[in-house]
């Protein structure tokens, strides 16, 4: 359902020009990958603001720095409070989102090869 909403939204962007803008909201990786891969097709510029990119700061790192990277609009929530406030909000996200607990593997892959190479440990 979600992917088919960023679809229908991202070809309302595409046909209203800049009087339209959407926020593609979501920690999911293949959502987040069709919405570029409809971009190209849409002919909508990754740099002009007319579609968003949105995650909670901290989690799934792996999918929003190579977007901002490519230069695309990355925006990330930072949840504020003291711990015993912002930690039952988080729990929610986690469980809303199971892809989450999945992609702690693939964010721990990343940081080791990271680590190597920063370390110049790459190649053995």
């Amino acid at each position: 359902m979600y992917n088919s909403q960023v679809e229908r939204m991202l070809g309302r962007v595409a046909a209203l020009g800049d009087r339209s803008a959407v926020m593609v909201a979501s920690h999911n990786e293949n959502s987040v990958r069709l919405a570029v891969r409809l971009m190209s097709q849409l002919g909508l510029p990754r740099d002009d603001g007319r579609v968003l990119f949105g995650q909670t700061y901290g989690v799934y790192e792996q999918v929003s720095t190579p977007l901002a990277s490519a230069g695309y609009a990355v925006y990330k929530s930072t949840p504020l409070g003291d711990i015993s406030s912002i930690l039952p909000y988080l729990a929610r996200r986690a469980a809303e989102n199971r892809t989450v607990a999945r992609g702690t593997r693939s964010e721990r892959r990343l940081l080791a090869a990271e680590l190597c190479r920063r370390l110049g440990l790459t190649g053995s």
